[in-house]
């Protein structure tokens, strides 16, 4: 019995998928978990999420033992390798914090070291993106059922803090499934906030139109519930971005599309511009009336939700220490002090601003580098036929100008979308190279 498992050829030494699809699906779960099980403990000092993520870990680190690999692509662990210089970087700049240094923070360098070491091919990457897709679904379903059915609240009740985020949300967001499901404010799910879960939703609808069969439209709907719960401007700007990248890229190549796929390429943008035109409208909710449309809408959000000032302080920390940026306890004394507003302590809320100041021109750098190589990856898988990377990329991108998502320290939902983007960029060095010229490859792929 044992032999059909692990014997040679078998899917287990044969194919990366099953520690790729362990490993960030454990990466997934234990984000969720460390809120949902708030206080559940098999004993005082381990709580089920670590529970979760050392049995989880433990059960990829097997897997990636059994799989031999047979590719040594150059470029994706040029890409990995920046990664893990930047996972080294950020977790030296942030020792001063002690909750920096958790179990979890080790997640991102142990499977960036176990790709690094064991690459996973091209015939891994589809299968790694549906089953990251289909986990992604599955959590949504589960935590919004626990949310509506109350179980969430029985187990927790309000808090003074989540009722009065909850009603700023109402005021300020458009929310139109809030009230029909009972839930307060802007859904966050197992993503700590909802800026970071909205891109979450921007990856299915990518996912949905990149894919053929039944489970297409489930991505649509699980990715549109999302960005609409949500009620995340920049989430849903940074979604249509992607989708666009992913539509012009496909009419570029002229790739071949079937009935339902034109449906799609329809109903996904014409229904994010939707959710924008309905979320601008909201947020111009006090300005005054006697300004134009284009001046009520630059005086509601003049300082995109007080980005601007923040980024101001978050500039100044970086020109303290420009080559290296600031520890994250000179960040935690700003908190205190009030130079940086408590809900920005996190991050600069952008990107490459966010690297500066806490890793400085060194670490700037290295995310360039990343961004650069992963582009690069996404481009030339793109010419075989695999578009989800580069729409992926365009969505984090764009996120990126008013968000700094993607976490080099602790696991975040970002962080696992930049990873499956590298992973769907494997394929032969060259299409020709492989016996296949670009027009063949594109009309075989079983993308749409």
């Amino acid at each position: 019995m044992a032999g059909r498992f692990l014997g040679e050829g078998t899917v287990l030494r044969t194919s990366a998928a099953p520690y790729l699809v362990v490993g960030l699906g454990t990466e997934i779960l234990i984000q969720g978990l460390g809120a949902f099980t708030n206080g559940w403990v098999l004993h005082p000092d381990a709580p089920w999420h670590r529970v979760v993520y050392v049995l989880g870990m433990l059960a990829c680190v097997v897997l990636w033992f059994l799989y031999r690999e047979s590719d040594k692509p150059t470029l994706f662990r040029v890409a990995v390798g920046l990664m893990l210089a930047l996972w080294v970087l950020a977790l030296w700049r942030g020792l001063e914090v002690p909750k920096n240094m958790q179990a979890d923070t080790f997640t991102l360098p142990l499977l960036l070291a176990m790709m690094w070491i064991k690459p996973p091919t091209a015939r891994d990457a589809r299968l790694v993106a549906d089953a990251v897709a289909w986990i992604f679904v599955g959590f949504f379903v589960v935590w919004l059922g626990l949310e509506v059915s109350g179980a969430m609240s029985s187990w927790y009740g309000p808090s003074a803090a989540g009722q009065a985020a909850a009603a700023a949300d109402r005021a300020y967001y458009a929310l139109p499934l809030a009230d029909p499901l009972g839930l307060d404010g802007r859904w966050a799910g197992p993503f700590s906030h909802p800026n970071s879960a909205g891109p979450v939703g921007g990856f299915l609808l990518i996912m949905a139109l990149c894919r053929r069969g039944a489970g297409r439209w489930v991505f649509l709907a699980s990715g549109l519930a999302i960005l609409l719960l949500t009620g995340s401007r920049t989430s849903t700007i940074a979604a249509l971005g992607g989708v666009v990248v992913v539509l012009a890229v496909t009419w570029l190549l002229r790739r071949p599309t079937t009935l339902a796929d034109r449906i799609l390429m329809g109903v996904v943008p014409l229904s994010l511009v939707g959710l924008l035109v309905v979320a601008a409208n909201r947020s111009i909710v006090g300005a005054p009336r006697d300004a134009t449309l284009a001046g009520q809408l630059w005086q509601a959000n003049s300082t995109m939700s007080g980005r601007t000032e923040m980024w101001s302080a978050y500039w100044n920390l970086w020109l303290d220490s420009p080559f290296l940026g600031v520890p994250s306890g000179v960040i935690a004394d700003a908190v205190r002090s009030g130079a940086i507003p408590a809900w920005a302590a996190a991050s600069a809320h952008n990107a490459l601003l966010d690297a500066l100041a806490r890793t400085g021109l060194v670490g700037a750098a290295l995310v360039i580098a990343t961004a650069v190589v992963a582009v690069w990856l996404a481009i030339r898988a793109a010419r075989w036929g695999q578009v989800m990377p580069i729409g992926v990329l365009g969505l984090l991108i764009v996120s990126g100008f008013s968000e700094a998502l993607v976490s080099w320290q602790w696991p975040s939902a970002s962080t696992t979308l930049l990873l499956l983007a590298v992973v769907g960029s494997l394929g032969p060095e060259r299409p020709q190279a492989a016996g296949l010229d670009q027009r063949t490859e594109i009309a075989s792929s079983t993308e749409a």
